[in-house]
């Protein structure tokens, strides 16, 4: 197979290795940064297709003439599409050219937050309150309009960031918003006595789902602030296990959601975060359309099983995962630039992760820390080599 992946930075990282690893072609389409794709991808296999960087609202199909010449040109037989503003090119690529990715109606599951907050309700699942809609072109008179604190800022129908504003940062959101194109959201309520955040991975495909696994998330409100972190998310949020029954409530909510989103269609690896509260209620919070940007786990099916299973059977992917798989959070001793000690996890069996810069011979810790994969814990040797180090610790 000659497989072309459209995405952000690293996103794919794991497939893009099992790939090649198998020895299929693997290209790598992205339209953040110039030159060439960087070197910890190029050193696992991986081609670049690289384009000048280009916001997602000039993603067209006039300015992806690139993506299809690179379809052409490479003999493509698959494309992966992990953007959800990218999924038309479902409708200009060559006919025998197999798509995996979401369709255009799955992806404004994502992008149209509005919508889907109605449809969600509609299926009787629990959204917090809409306290006011309007547009960043107003975000001054809105916010003195509505005094609630804390609040989240959503946009409606285009692909911006969900903005969660806390007392006192009102000058600073509306700085913001004042450097972007103007747009229309809706303020929502802040979930009432959160206790966690949850995560859903799933795979929808040939119109099923499947579940491959459920966390609890700590950080988010960092990774949403309106003051956006130095650092990716990977150096300032957790992951942590769900209780059994907080397991079960989200895996609940999930279903009646993922019955509803399957009759979009598509044929893609997406993610469903849910809060919940004090009294174990579970309440909507967003959906991506795609893995998270970059994705954190392996592969734990082969490459053919892992094309077969987006072209025709989620349960393929998602019964592949380990049942007690667990992440655990690496922090590096400064923000940008920490050497990085890979060389361990040969040593120590450790799968290789995901997010790091290659220079030459060097990796580094780019983002403040790293999330590493382990089934069970991970080795105390790797743990006690890692904190020795002197450039990243695991607590």
């Amino acid at each position: 197979m000659n497989v072309l992946i459209i995405g952000y930075h690293q996103q794919f990282f794991y497939q893009a290795k099992l790939l090649a690893d198998a020895g299929h072609n693997v290209y790598i389409a992205t339209g953040t940064g110039t030159g060439s794709l960087d070197e910890y991808s190029v050193s696992i296999g991986a081609v670049g297709v690289v384009k000048e960087p280009l916001p997602a609202v000039d993603w067209t199909v006039d300015n992806c003439t690139w993506i299809t010449d690179a379809i052409t040109a490479h003999s493509i037989t698959h494309v992966i599409n992990g953007l959800p503003w990218v999924a038309f090119i479902e409708s200009i690529i060559p006919e025998d050219v197999v798509y995996l990715g979401p369709n255009v109606a799955a992806a404004e599951l994502e992008t149209n937050k509005f919508a889907t907050r109605a449809a969600i309700s509609a299926l009787g699942l629990r959204t917090s309150p809409v306290l006011l809609e309007g547009s960043s072109a107003n975000i001054a008179a809105d916010l003195t309009s509505c005094t609630e604190r804390p609040i989240v800022v959503k946009p409606k129908t285009v692909f911006q960031n969900a903005i969660i504003l806390q007392a006192g940062e009102e000058a600073t959101l509306t700085s913001r918003l004042g450097e972007e194109d103007a747009y229309d959201y809706y303020f929502e309520r802040f979930i009432p006595n959160m206790v966690t955040e949850a995560c859903v991975y799933f795979v929808i495909a040939n119109g099923q789902w499947a579940i491959s696994s459920t966390w609890a998330l700590g950080g988010e409100a960092t990774t949403k602030g309106v003051v956006l972190p130095v650092t990716s998310w990977m150096g300032h949020t957790t992951s942590d296990t769900l209780s059994s029954d907080d397991d079960t409530a989200v895996r609940a909510f999930a279903a009646t959601f993922l019955d509803m989103a399957k009759t979009k269609g598509g044929n893609y690896e997406g993610e469903l975060y849910v809060g919940i509260d004090n009294a174990g209620l579970v309440h909507w919070i967003e959906y991506s359309s795609r893995p998270s940007s970059p994705n954190v786990a392996p592969v734990f099916c082969s490459a053919a099983e892992y094309i077969q299973s987006l072209t025709s059977d989620p349960s393929i992917i998602a019964s592949a995962w380990p049942s007690d798989f667990k992440f655990t959070d690496l922090v590096a001793s400064e923000a940008l630039g920490s050497v990085y000690p890979y060389d361990l996890h040969a040593t120590h069996s450790v799968p290789i992760p995901v997010g790091l810069t290659k220079r030459g011979s060097t990796y580094l810790l780019e983002h403040g820390g790293l999330r590493l994969f382990s089934e069970g814990d991970l080795p105390s040797e790797f743990v006690t080599a890692i904190n020795a180090s002197g450039t990243c610790t695991i607590s």
